[in-house]
């Protein structure tokens, strides 16, 4: 689908009131994410009630007042050489500088609710044109807002598009942000509302040490600039409950032990990697890895707290060969 998302106007979001928090030391847990792309997701609204004009205000009203509860989200990546006679080694943080967040104001003209939503197969380029800093990556933080919003008006609806700089905070203080944003949206944008659960911005270090060096002076020779994905087709897949509850069902049956019980999550998990693994007609020797992502949050002690806002996330891999994967029962599988 030809991509007919034009932007209106572009506005800068600052805290309603000037901060004086402290840089940011990015830690071990957020500095890989500097040369990867922004967290991108989005909300698409039907027929939504208020005018947009009305919408539009509150949004931007209520935006401010919550960056005041999250100044690391208006500021900006300030990289500082690691002591005074090092040229090579930087240190990185996020400087609270209340530089502010973007609200862009779009309209996708001739595009329907439906128009995302229905088609086979997701209309990649109209849905990354929903994102105000698609191919960005996180080092761009530097210059680039740390949180940019895009309002698309459709024909019947509206889209809200957030690009998140990853080294910020994981998807868990993505949505910590969002859900403060929404409370604060439904008083109206009062400024002194009182928020459920006031992040904590103190950055977790396995050594106390607050300041890592990274060979970033010339990011330019580093950083790689990945072109446009390639043309290809995105799918997604909806589970109903009852769909799931048979697949634990079939999973635990078929596990041949009674000591553990497999989650829905894990037997879905395993069912897409199945699936996944057989349409790609692997040799039987090739090896196959599913990963994912793993809050440390819970898990380190003594415990972070579930308000830790920054990156608190390890990858977890597990790994099998095509053939021993595809030939075993469901209890075979999950042990691979």
């Amino acid at each position: 689908m030809e991509t007919k998302v034009r932007r209106i106007s572009t506005a800068t979001i600052k805290p309603t009131q000037p901060s004086d928090h402290p840089p940011c030391n990015l830690s071990a847990w957020d500095l890989p994410f500097l040369t990867v792309r922004h967290i991108q997701k989005g909300l698409l609204f039907h027929h939504p009630s208020l005018p947009l004009p009305t919408i539009s205000t509150t949004l931007q009203t209520s935006l401010s007042a919550a960056l005041r509860h999250f100044p690391p989200l208006a500021g900006r990546l300030l990289s500082e050489p690691l002591t005074p006679h090092d040229d090579e080694l930087v240190s990185i943080s996020i400087h609270c500088n209340d530089a502010g967040a973007d609200f862009i104001h779009a309209v996708a003209e001739g595009v329907t609710v439906d128009d995302i939503l229905t088609p086979l197969h997701v209309p990649a380029d109209l849905v990354r044109s929903l994102f105000p800093h698609d191919l960005a990556v996180n080092h761009d933080g530097h210059t680039l807002p740390l949180l940019s919003v895009q309002l698309t008006e459709l024909v019947d609806g509206v889209f809200l598009g957030f690009s998140f700089n990853h080294v910020v905070g994981d998807g868990s203080s993505f949505w910590h942000f969002i859900k403060t944003w929404s409370d604060i949206c439904k008083t109206g944008g009062l400024d002194e509302v009182m928020i459920s659960r006031p992040p904590v911005f103190d950055r977790w270090f396995i050594d106390g040490n607050n300041r890592i060096g990274l060979p970033l002076a010339h990011p330019e020779k580093v950083i790689e600039r990945l072109p446009p994905p390639p043309k290809s087709r995105w799918r997604i897949f909806h589970f109903s409950s009852d769909s799931i509850a048979r697949l634990k069902a079939r999973a635990n049956q078929e596990s041949g032990t009674t000591t553990t019980t497999i989650s829905s999550f894990q037997s879905l998990c395993v069912h897409a990697w199945i699936c996944i693994t057989r349409a790609r007609r692997l040799p039987p020797n090739q090896k196959t890895e599913f990963r994912l992502s793993v809050d440390n949050r819970p898990r380190l002690r003594p415990r972070l707290s579930p308000d830790y806002f920054g990156n608190a996330v390890s990858s977890t891999v597990v790994t099998a060969t095509a053939g021993s994967f595809l030939n075993l029962g469901w209890g075979g599988r999950r042990g691979s």
